[in-house]
């Protein structure tokens, strides 16, 4: 292999890339999943565990507050010290707090007890996309979150689905569902996914007989890589650097106000459907079936385009060329939020709210691509800290707008209350539009100082 060859080869994973990022998939979707298989069974949890609605609600919101802040450290060491170790610990971690709420009476504060824990091992999205930025360069970055991320935005579909089939059963089938997902996440994390952080593998060549799994044969490899310098010990130091690094900041708050907008349409869909049009329990989970297709679609879609875009930008908007597809998807995204909003308060067929949760779905499934991806080449050697820091804004506004849907909804009623969440979310196109024109700019200025003190030291 000559030496232009060797400085080319991104990654030695090529051929086990599709299996690594279905790895990361599965082990994804594990957090939208348990904080939304609730949904359908809060009655039946607050006959069994004898208390209230709100109370219920509350182990809800302490879910989406740990799986706001769980990354920040998860992520954090898993960019230092590895992805395999922090997944399988993370991991078992969440299989024993589901195996424990199972095996104990029920009890209101075990439940908040176990199901904090259960948050901490299911805050492993940002490490999954860590996983999948080590594996793929830059330039097709996109396609390959787009696979990894239909998990995490199935979750919010497919938890509704299951919990309603185990609520026709008993209220502990929900956590039995999700200790089966976790064992085999667990199982498949330790017997088929290496480790594969490029500050301590490199490409994949460098990989020693402490990462690989078990019985996988270490091959002598001919490409010979450099491992980019580690970044410094685990700290707080950067979340506070990133809180005022504009394009960061205003990607995470451009993502975040639309993913919580979108939380909360999928929070309400069942309540519309079950209370408004009195659909039974399985019209509800066949009616999820269609955003759940266009979670797939979209983010298959726009995981491409998105690529495209990047590669054809040239030098004038280099990587905020991406936010030309979030802004073309901002605009219909909201319009359809507002339409999903006055069909249910008009009362209007079903098909025409089943197919603006298409919508809604498929929009913002182009929203959240690009997010992610950007996030994650803004840092060669932390991007799964860099995609925590969004995932905080983004779980904190879905757990404010979940919050406010009830409220907000008696007060005013679907129609209005949906126009002020859409509202809410120009805020989104704003920002969107500040980063593709100025983002480059802002990168740069950052570069630079961050070179001047690296020569005065």
């Amino acid at each position: 292999m000559t030496e232009s060859e060797q400085e080319e080869v991104y990654t030695v994973f090529n051929r086990r890339k599709i299996l690594f990022i279905t790895i990361a998939t599965i082990c994804g979707s594990l957090g939208p999943l348990a904080a939304n298989i609730f949904l359908p069974s809060i009655e039946v949890f607050e006959d069994v565990f004898n208390t209230s609605k709100q109370a219920i609600h509350g182990t809800i919101s302490m879910f989406m507050g740990v799986i706001a802040f769980a990354p920040l450290f998860l992520s954090l060491w898993s960019d230092n010290f590895g992805r395999r170790p922090l997944l399988i610990s993370s991991l078992i971690v969440y299989l024993i707090s589901n195996i424990l709420i199972l095996a104990l009476p029920p009890s209101i504060i075990a439940l908040y007890v176990f199901r904090a824990f259960q948050a901490f091992g299911a805050s492993n999205l940002a490490v999954g996309v860590g996983v999948v930025a080590d594996i793929s360069e830059p330039r097709n970055r996109a396609k390959c979150i787009s696979y990894y991320m239909i998990g995490p935005q199935l979750g919010p579909v497919l938890g509704p689905m299951l919990g309603m089939v185990g609520a026709q059963f008993s209220w502990r089938w929900n956590f039995i569902i999700l200790a089966i997902f976790g064992a085999v996440s667990l199982l498949l994390v330790y017997f088929f996914l290496p480790e594969t952080l490029r500050t301590i593998v490199g490409n994949g060549s460098g990989v020693s007989k402490r990462f690989v799994v078990p019985f996988q044969r270490k091959k002598k490899q001919d490409i010979e890589f450099k491992l980019p310098d580690k970044p410094e010990r685990p700290g707080f130091m950067l979340y506070l650097k990133l809180c005022i690094n504009r394009p960061v900041l205003l990607c995470a708050f451009s993502g975040g106000l639309a993913f919580s907008c979108f939380y909360a349409v999928t929070v309400s869909f069942s309540e519309v459907l079950t209370n408004v049009y009195h659909f039974t329990i399985l019209h509800v989970c066949l009616a999820y079936i269609a955003p759940g297709a266009a979670l797939i679609i979209g983010s298959i879609l726009f995981g491409t385009l998105s690529d495209i875009l990047r590669k054809q930008s040239g030098f004038k908007y280099g990587i905020e060329s991406r936010f030309k597809l979030q802004i073309c998807c901002l605009l219909p995204f909201l319009g359809t939020v507002i339409s999903f909003g006055w069909v249910a308060q008009t009362r209007g067929h079903f098909a025409y709210l089943i197919l603006l949760t298409f919508c809604v779905s498929f929009f913002v499934s182009g929203i959240l691509i690009t997010n992610t991806t950007y996030l994650s080449e803004l840092s060669r050697n932390q991007p799964a800290s860099y995609v925590a820091f969004g995932n905080l804004i983004r779980n904190v506004g879905a757990a404010v707008f979940v919050a406010c849907v009830n409220p907000l909804m008696r007060s005013v009623g679907y129609g209005w209350g949906f126009t002020i969440f859409a509202l809410t979310c120009v805020i989104s196109l704003v920002f969107s539009m500040l980063v593709l024109m100025f983002g480059q700019r802002w990168r740069q200025a950052l570069n630079s100082e961050d070179d001047e003190s690296s020569s005065e030291e």
